[in-house]
């Protein structure tokens, strides 16, 4: 067959959930993407665009490539953080074959309430140091996580949680040297709630 099936897994699940239509909405969460096809040995260019859904932020556009296997199987996003947005992923075998998805990402259920928190700032201009403080204010005590991730996979750089007090907080935070990328984005979460998205951006010359 020739037919193309997304597949598509919640961290923390055993079963893949087939995807029947070209667009689904899911909660916010932790998935990964998979597909299944009559071809096999071939080299797939998957290209995943994210709009998110804070009006405030730029569209983000990533492109890679990954392989078939002899089974007709393959892995398109490895465990992602799908934050709420949209987002539009295609998969194409050169000229030959093209199938397309969309994801709606609804705002995920927070299992308890998420305390007021406000950010200095969101976007992060760099030099030639990685290092940085990200700093803000809560109006609770909690564990705050900061995730960077790879421009391309969406795979983390950097995943780290802080435990932070009531009121003014700053979390020291070591970017990895990614030479070949100008824009790493990157998120806070509080008790896994996604509750910001960062941006970082590097000089052209480094």
């Amino acid at each position: 067959m020739t037919a193309w099936e997304f597949l598509l897994q919640k961290k923390g699940d055993r079963s893949w959930l087939p995807l029947e239509s070209p667009t689904v909405e899911i909660l916010a969460g932790e998935y990964r993407l998979a597909s299944r096809s009559g071809f096999i040995k071939r080299t797939v260019d998957i290209s995943c665009k994210y709009h998110p859904a804070d009006q405030d932020y730029q569209p983000i556009e990533q492109s890679l490539q990954q392989n078939i296997n002899e089974e007709g199987l393959l892995l398109v996003l490895p465990f992602t953080n799908f934050t709420e947005g949209n987002w539009q992923i295609s998969c194409a075998i050169g000229t030959e074959f093209q199938a397309s998805l969309e994801i709606v990402i609804l705002p995920s259920l927070p299992t308890e309430e998420i305390p007021e928190i406000k950010l200095h700032t969101t976007h992060f201009l760099l030099d030639q140091e990685t290092t940085l403080q990200i700093s803000g204010t809560t109006s609770q005590a909690g564990t705050m996580q900061v995730v960077v991730m790879h421009p391309q996979n969406l795979s983390p750089l950097f995943d780290r949680s802080f435990n932070v007090p009531r009121g003014k907080f700053s979390l020291p935070i070591e970017l990895p040297q990614v030479v070949d990328f100008l824009v790493l984005l990157g998120e806070i979460r509080w008790q896994e709630h996604p509750i910001a998205t960062l941006t970082f951006t590097f000089p052209v010359e480094r």
